[in-house]
Parts: structure tokens; C-alpha cells; sequence
């Protein structure tokens, strides 16, 4: 699959689940309450969401999966520093100097990646800007879903966006591919699309209930469970 086309069948399935979950309860009342510049940032939040879904399998076409997991790290770096200068959470010293360690080491990482894939494969750097592109991109909508929550639940924020991103991608994807999926693919497939409500549904929900710095800090242990995915999914496939 092309990375609009996986991208699109992911927030059509979370579309139709939200919609049909909302409309089961008739809690579409929220919505009325809404001011213009409220529908702005929504807007504004799809846009940012599908840049960085798009974005990220577009890098990582070009690049390692561990080293696009790590790279895109950034993300809730910048979301903690968001929290820091945007919403004027506190940072204690410790906190301070683990941001600065955080940041350290992935400059070093980036470096040793350089040396060693630079010279045997010219599109490693291409795929890293892009991988950098998409973090700034979910930092950035991130943010903004902490504001809408002082206005909106979490779900009705993430069903607009789900049902926005769904039209916003509907004419450059290629729903015919999916019918040429084998078994293991549309498994593969359907993890992804339910992924996509249970990760997004929680980090939503998390930053109801806590400060953005703090989630943040929280999702920095999703490289280590990729890196740990990587090395599992190699072994049962090692020619993939």
C-alpha cells in the first residue's frame, strides 16, 4: 500500500467507529457550543494529524524503522518544550537536565546514523528531514488538542478529525489496492486502523487528565518498544 492510501483506510475505519459510537449516545450536543476560531484549530489540527501520518511512512520508506522511530522523538520533545513556553507548565531542574540528556543523546544518535548510512544510501538524509517535518507537525497538533479540550471531549475532537482527514485524503488515495491484499496484510491492516483509535483515543484522554509536559515524558518509551517490534518481526521475517 502507498503511504496516502494506508493512512486514508486508517481514518475511514476511525471515522465510522467514532460517528457510529457518538451517534449510538446522541452526543453530538458539544459541537453546538462552538466558536468560529474553535472549527479553525480543528481544521487546523486534521491538517497538522495527516501531515504527520503521511509524513512519517513517507520517511520511513527511505530510512531504517528504528531510526524513523527514534528521529520522530522530536515530536513530544517539542510538545514538552510546548507545554513549558505555550500553557507555562513548570519544569523542575531534574526535569531540565533530562530534557537536556534527551537531546543530547539524539544528536548523537543522528551523527553515528550519518557516518554509518550516509555514504551507502543517499536517500537516509531525505528521509530523516521528512521524519523531522512530521514531528514538528504532531508537536504542533498536539498542542492544539490541549487547548480544544478546555471546549471539547476528547472524542468529539479526534471524530472531526478522523471524518475530516477521511475527505482531505479521499482523492489522492486508491481503495481498489485493498482488494488485493492477501490475509496477513489485512491483518496487518486492521492492527493499524484499531491502533489508530486505541493510541490516539488514550494520548487524547491522557492529556484531559495531565499536563502536556508530563505525557510527553511518558511517550518517550515508544522507541524502545519499537526497536524491540523491529527485532522480533525480523526474526520471523529477516528477508523483509
Amino acid at each position: 500500500l502507498d503511504p496516502i492510501t494506508l493512512t486514508w483506510f486508517r481514518f475511514v475505519f476511525a471515522a465510522v467507529f467514532m460517528t457510529v459510537w457518538l451517534g449510538a449516545r446522541r452526543q453530538f450536543a458539544p459541537y453546538r457550543g462552538l466558536q468560529a476560531r474553535h472549527w479553525r484549530w480543528l481544521l487546523l489540527a486534521t491538517v497538522l494529524l495527516v501531515g504527520n501520518y503521511v509524513g512519517y511512512l513517507l520517511g520511513v520508506q527511505y530510512t531504517s524503522p528504528g531510526n524513523a522511530q527514534l528521529l520522530i522523538q522530536l515530536a513530544p520533545l517539542l510538545m514538552a518544550l510546548g507545554g513549558v513556553f505555550v500553557f507555562k507548565e513548570h519544569f523542575t531542574r531534574g526535569q531540565w537536565f533530562g530534557l537536556f540528556i534527551i537531546s543530547i543523546g539524539m544528536v548523537l544518535f543522528f551523527r553515528d546514523q550519518m557516518i554509518s548510512e550516509v555514504a551507502n544510501n543517499a536517500s537516509y538524509l531525505l528521509g530523516s528531514g521528512i521524519i523531522i517535518l512530521a514531528a514538528f507537525s504532531w508537536a504542533a497538533y498536539a498542542l492544539l488538542q490541549k487547548q480544544l479540550l478546555m471546549k471539547l471531549p476528547s472524542q468529539h475532537i479526534l471524530s472531526f478529525i478522523y471524518l475530516v482527514a477521511t475527505l482531505l485524503l479521499w482523492p489522492f488515495a486508491k481503495p481498489s489496492v485493498l482488494f488485493e491484499l492477501d490475509g496477513l496484510h489485512w491483518m496487518m491492516l486492521m492492527f493499524c486502523a484499531i491502533n489508530t483509535l486505541v493510541a490516539y483515543g488514550a494520548f487524547a484522554e491522557a492529556l484531559a487528565h495531565w499536563q502536556a509536559s508530563r505525557v510527553s515524558a511518558v511517550l518517550a518509551s515508544t522507541p524502545l518498544l519499537c526497536l524491540a517490534a523491529v527485532f522480533f518481526v525480523h526474526g520471523l521475517w529477516p528477508q523483509a
